[in-house]
């Protein structure tokens, strides 16, 4: 089938053909693609192979990428997007994912290395490893299926999910849910009700005003808690922690070095 306009530019490279498109609401990509523009307005994409960037416009777009992608916008809107939909060998990534204001559905099946959305009710699934994540206002739910290396989440209802380990996190306000399968490295929560779940180590927690909860199951060195009812329990060593104003329950199993409650 042929795109909506004339064929912009076709590269050749010594395994295939390289295309770029501009392309109608419906459209289906066999193979690999160089550049893929969108128009403003519901878009559906599929593409079999790979693609080298993408650009939409306003709208709820539906995007779908069988191997990897370079580059893409997504622009504002309830978008989705699925990338790594056909087995290969290797995992399928994205290098760079962009998003403006809107609830946005994003699924990788492999690596995501740097993503930044805008305000919204954002929900990103990382099959693989991600390196940098950025999001505006709104209740964000994170899941990653490997090591995670930096998270920035604004105020919000937050819920993060990491199966590897973490190694920065900071939220805005409100109450955020984080765990943690393996070690985790610096962690700044805001005001809220907050739940902390830390299956390894864990060096440096902070976290505003509220009624918290911390669970570490090995060592940690530092926690600094805020005014509030919270609850901290350490499997480990704990070299240090603080509070502000409140009831606290604190249970260290092996050795407490420093406590200011």
């Amino acid at each position: 089938a042929q795109p909506l306009q004339e064929l912009i530019n076709v590269a050749t490279s010594t395994s295939h053909a390289v295309f770029n498109y501009r392309v109608q609401p419906l459209r289906d990509i066999a193979g690999d693609a160089g550049y893929v523009y969108l128009a403003d307005g519901g878009n559906v994409l599929n593409v079999s192979g790979s693609v080298r960037g993408i650009e939409a416009g306003l709208g709820d777009d539906i995007i779908k990428v069988g191997d990897s992608i370079d580059v893409i916008n997504l622009g504002q809107g309830n978008n989705k997007l699925v990338v790594g939909e056909i087995p290969r060998v290797g995992e399928s990534y994205v290098k760079s994912l962009v998003a403006g204001q809107g609830n946005d559905d994003i699924a990788v099946r492999g690596n995501l290395l740097s993503a930044s959305l805008g305000e919204g009710r954002n929900t990103v699934d990382v099959r693989g490893t991600l390196g940098s994540l950025s999001t505006g206002h709104g209740d964000d739910q994170v899941y990653v299926g490997g090591d995670a290396c930096s998270l920035s989440l604004g105020n919000g209802r937050n819920y993060v999910s990491v199966a590897g380990s973490l190694a920065s996190l900071s939220t805005g306000c409100h109450d955020d849910e984080v765990y943690v399968a393996r070690d985790a490295r610096s962690l700044s929560l805001g005001d809220g009700n907050n739940q902390v779940g830390i299956s390894g180590n864990l060096a440096s927690l902070s976290v505003g005003h509220g009624n918290d909860i911390v669970a570490v199951g090995g060592d940690a060195q530092s926690l600094s808690m805020g005014h509030g009812d919270n609850i901290v329990r350490v499997g480990g060593n704990l070299a240090s922690i603080s509070s502000g104003h409140g009831l606290d329950q604190v249970t260290v199993e092996g050795n407490l070095a420093s406590a200011s409650l």
